[in-house]
């Protein structure tokens, strides 16, 4: 349990940092698109700075899309060919939505297929005609133009909708300060995907200038960090260990599904900051001040058990709670009876519910709560609990896992809690072993 894991039904991810990926939409239209004829609609963005990517999403209903051409004309003048007359006689352009959303048909030099090549009802990513990366610099303030052309002889049909996605090429700069001690991060941030990230911590005794890159953060994203915050910072300066001098927190985003939330967590050394790193697993972590005496607490929980005998939607976590100090991260849930008392009813109730269901899947929820059980002193009783369950026919691998089941299953959920420190036999009160962070 050396790696700090943590995902829990409770618990969140923290919202994407403010990007500077702009969606500017029309919303619901009814544009006629008459055979023969041509016709704009325009947005007008209100953000300012040189573009630096470009996508259009559009919605038709009822043309055939091998009659349309479509064009985006930038605000000054340059146009970019969309599709000319590709589809066949494929019927419109996204799904049947009547809104955009992720049933339109998005236009972007990341796809991999035109029109010509796609199926059909084409939504999703397509590659334009020509590329809309030439348009990179363009002021994004003024008139965007969709220009759709139905051809003589076609069907008409309508405009539903259409959107403007804009990247804009600008650094952005996210600040937070606390007791004497500020922290910015600066970025360039493209379509979630950041670049140029620079960090900057000054105190009243110390300061750190440098460079994402030289944080040597191994567990953050290769690509450069997607940066996370709950609301406008992915930063946090807080005094965590009680000290008086106040932490700063940096969350990053690896990407990918249920994955992974880590914090880099710098301190002060001297003149400088020293950082150290602490992987959080799937949704990540949150600061509770759960006993109230001004230090908080950092509220996780133990992602091992995602996938562990079910899918992840029928996964539970048991909560994990944490005190940081001089670097390391100690595991302290078993000083909170109470919030382990209340994750564990939580899941209990959880799984009554699955139980009571013909096609109920409750292992993933009930290896949760046996492990809040065991953390707090009561293992024998969950096992008690579970083997009654087993035998009476309740735990079986309803989802096709191919993993633990009935009298098997109490077996391998007491191997995987004792592989991951839990006290299988244990009394209340156990001291919990420490779990370092590594320093980066």
């Amino acid at each position: 349990m050396a790696v700090i894991a943590a995902a829990a039904v409770a618990l969140a991810l923290p919202a994407l940092a403010r990007a500077e990926t702009h969606l500017l939409g029309s919303g619901p239209l009814a544009v006629p698109l008459p055979a023969g004829a041509t016709v704009e609609k325009s947005l007008r963005p209100t953000a300012q700075g040189p573009v630096g990517t470009v996508a259009v999403w559009v919605r038709v209903a009822g043309a055939r899309s091998g009659d349309l051409t479509l064009t985006l004309v930038a605000p000054d003048g340059r146009t970019r060919l969309l599709s000319r007359r590709a589809g066949g006689r494929a019927i419109g352009l996204g799904n049947a939505d009547p809104l955009c959303g992720y049933g339109a048909a998005i236009f972007t030099d990341e796809a991999y297929e035109s029109l010509a090549e796609a199926e059909t009802p084409f939504h999703g990513w397509v590659l334009p005609a020509q590329r809309l990366g030439t348009l990179q610099g363009v002021e994004a303030v003024g008139r965007w133009t969709l220009r759709i052309a139905n051809a003589a002889g076609g069907s008409t049909g309508q405009l539903t909708c259409w959107r403007l996605e804009l990247g804009l090429d600008i650094d952005t700069t996210r600040t937070a300060s606390a007791d004497g001690v500020t922290a910015s991060v600066t970025y360039r941030e493209l379509r979630s995907e950041f670049s140029r990230v620079r960090l900057h911590i000054a105190g009243p005794n110390a300061q750190l200038a440098v460079p994402f890159a030289q944080v040597k953060c191994s567990r953050c994203a290769a690509t450069g960090p997607n940066l996370l915050g709950g609301g406008d910072s992915p930063l946090t300066v807080r005094d965590l260990d009680g000290d008086g001098e106040p932490e700063v927190i940096l969350d990053t985003y690896t990407g990918g599904a249920h994955c992974c939330s880590v914090s880099v967590i710098f301190r002060r050394v001297g003149s400088t900051y020293a950082s150290s790193v602490a992987w959080w697993g799937n949704p990540g972590y949150r600061l509770a001040d759960l006993d109230r005496d001004g230090r908080p607490e950092l509220r996780t929980a133990d992602d091992t058990f995602g996938y562990l005998f079910t899918s992840w939607a029928s996964s539970g976590e048991p909560v994990r709670l944490f005190h940081y100090a001089s670097g390391r991260l100690t595991d302290v849930t078993r000083d909170f009876p109470k919030a382990i008392q209340a994750d564990a009813d939580r899941y209990w109730q959880a799984a009554q519910e699955q139980l009571a269901r013909r096609d109920g899947e409750p292992r993933g929820l009930l290896a949760a709560w046996a492990a809040d059980m065991a953390n707090l002193g009561k293992v024998r009783e969950a096992f008690a609990q579970l083997d009654a369950l087993a035998a009476a026919g309740k735990l079986g691998d309803s989802e096709g896992m191919g993993t633990a089941a009935g009298a098997d299953y109490s077996r391998a959920l007491r191997a995987h809690l004792r592989s991951q420190g839990y006290p299988v036999v244990a009394t209340p009160g156990t001291p919990t072993p420490a779990a370092p962070i590594p320093a980066t």
